[in-house]
């Protein structure tokens, strides 16, 4: 149950993510949700279900981005 959760929180950041955070740019600094919900996940799971949702949240952040660098997937887990 608590996975499927963590799912749906994946996509919301992700929807919320490229819709409306540049409408909460402060100076020019855009909130990094997806880093945060790594962290949360890490303090909210077990070490294996964090990591896995750490790499889908990585993996998910890498398709959603300009640049194709793959470096999110590589940086999250």
């Amino acid at each position: 149950m608590r996975y499927w959760f963590c799912l749906t929180g994946i996509l919301a950041v992700a929807i919320f993510q490229i819709s409306l955070s540049e409408i909460l740019r402060i100076c020019n600094v855009k909130p990094e949700l997806f880093l945060a919900l790594v962290v949360l996940f890490t303090l909210m799971c077990e070490l294996r279900q964090a990591i896995v949702l750490s790499i889908i949240a990585g993996v998910l952040k890498d398709i959603l981005s300009i640049n194709n660098t793959a470096a999110n997937t590589i940086l999250f887990p």
